[in-house]
């Protein structure tokens, strides 16, 4: 791979977005250039496949489709489910992200910024919910939710996320430098 190819990454909402735009891009370079974070839940199957085709056809671009693992049971079968669903998406850039976003949230908050953000602090967090993170938010936070996952994004350490969170030790293994 060249140095400073463009990654786009196709992520499927918001919270995945601003994850996306806030950690992955300072930490893609100098491998990657980060060109554009789409979000895609809202797009048409036919959409995806076209634009993904668009970046293949592009010199010196690349994707990731990075989609959480839920409903699925299984990592494979969230592939399976978005091989079917994509007709030019490759499985190799596939990234399945544990059950949700909000697990690599939580993974880079170490003991001390867990505890000053008022929250648990996770030995590993690829098991935790959208439900649980939700119910963790800190009173201060109630009313934006937003707010509260910029806070965590404003402290958040990569390194203790590597540690903390299988699917984002993957993730950060094949795209990180």
């Amino acid at each position: 791979m060249p140095a400073a190819c463009s990654l786009f990454i196709l992520v499927e909402g918001p919270d995945d977005e601003r994850f996306c735009k806030r950690i992955l891009r300072e930490h893609l370079r100098p491998k990657w250039r980060l060109n554009q974070v789409v979000p895609y839940a809202h797009e048409n199957a036919e959409f995806v496949s076209r634009l993904v085709d668009a970046i293949k056809s592009g010199t010196g671009s690349d994707y990731v489709l990075m989609a959480d693992r839920r409903p699925e049971p299984c990592v494979t079968a969230k592939r399976s489910a978005l091989l079917k669903r994509f007709r030019a998406i490759h499985q190799d850039r596939i990234i399945v992200v544990g059950i949700e976003i909000e697990a690599w949230y939580l993974a880079g908050l170490n003991k001390k910024n867990s505890a000053k953000l008022g929250v648990q602090n996770y030995a590993s967090t690829d098991n935790v919910t959208k439900e649980e993170f939700n119910a963790a938010i800190p009173r201060r936070f109630s009313s934006s939710r937003a707010d509260w996952l910029l806070e965590i994004l404003r402290i958040y350490s990569v390194q203790t996320a590597i540690g903390k969170n299988r699917s984002f030790a993957y993730f950060a293994d094949k795209y990180l430098a």
